[in-house]
């Protein structure tokens, strides 16, 4: 049917919701002025479908040859036309387009000082219960991975402990950690945590800050500490300079932390040694991939 381009002033993101009488008068406009496309276009139809009319087309106006079928039939092309041609000149008007899309960078590209990553980071289960059953008993807290995450760095770690062997009256030992917030998510065992209150006996850290949650100190449990049991399925949030420790493990107390980093104090890319030489088994992505890229070739052999 040709092109138009239609300037609507005044209308930065949307003509038809930010200038709808001017819209809807340049739309009628230009189906006006096009009237005799439509027609012929409907008169195309006719003769497609084989429907019997008057050699003269009337686009909307039935006659009294036309069935009250065929009248439906042709108000719902009109309006499909009329519907392809408002996307017509929203196009216009807003210069529209599909957004981009970036190529996803694979795991080995460079990624610069304070860019997100653009993929994933997997850690298997696989890989978590290869650690818990090869790592040194001590210490029991193994962080797993640091990740940049653009603006800040995240932690995750897997922890084992086992029994407390405290005895009735002893005080709480406790820790606190200076710039890392830490997120616990019980696997197995039982035990009780004690957090908050005031820290007696403290002692900061000594030396070169550790992997798992950088500038720490320890103490005792003091006066406001809250102890409760906890196990499987629980999670307890815990900001940093906030005090936390254990006791009543029977047996152990096994538990995910998660150590979000926005003073960037744990070390970005680290990886569990013994992690190293794992890597998750890469399987066909359904259907289409990002950005239009087909998805994955099966290699011979893969499930």
């Amino acid at each position: 049917m040709g092109a138009s381009f239609v300037v609507i002033p005044e209308a930065g993101h949307s003509a038809y919701w930010e200038s709808p009488v001017l819209f809807n008068k340049t739309l009628v406009g230009f189906l006006a002025l096009h009237e005799e496309r439509f027609c012929a276009t409907l008169a195309s139809i006719d003769r497609v479908s084989g429907a019997a009319r008057s050699s003269t087309i009337r686009c909307i106006t039935p006659t009294a040859r036309v069935w009250p079928q065929e009248v439906r039939m042709k108000q719902r092309m009109l309006s499909a036309a009329m519907a392809l041609v408002t996307v017509v000149i929203y196009g216009a008007v807003t210069g529209a387009q599909a957004p981009a899309q970036n190529p996803v960078p694979p795991p080995a590209a460079k990624i610069q000082p304070g860019d997100a990553p653009g993929y994933a980071f997997d850690i298997t289960k696989a890989e978590i219960d290869y650690v818990l059953k090869n790592a040194p008993a001590s210490p029991p807290d193994r962080q797993l991975r640091v990740v940049d995450m653009g603006k800040y760095n995240l932690g995750v770690g897997i922890v084992r402990r086992g029994p407390t062997n405290e005895k009735p009256g002893d005080p709480v030992p406790v820790l606190w950690h200076d710039y890392t917030p830490e997120i616990y998510y019980i696997t197995s065992g039982s035990g009780v945590l004690t957090t908050g209150g005031v820290i007696l006996n403290q002692r900061p850290g000594q030396g070169v800050p550790n992997t798992m949650n950088g500038p720490s100190g320890s103490g005792v449990a003091g006066p406001g500490a809250f102890s409760r049991r906890v196990g499987p399925g629980d999670i307890i949030i815990i900001p940093n300079k906030v005090a936390h420790g254990w006791s009543g493990v029977a047996d152990h107390i096994e538990y995910l932390s998660y150590r979000p980093d926005p003073d960037r104090v744990l070390p970005a890319g680290w990886v569990y040694p013994l992690l190293l030489k794992t890597t998750p088994t890469e399987v066909p992505t359904p259907g289409v991939g990002r950005g239009n890229a087909p998805a994955p070739a099966v290699k011979p052999g893969q499930p």
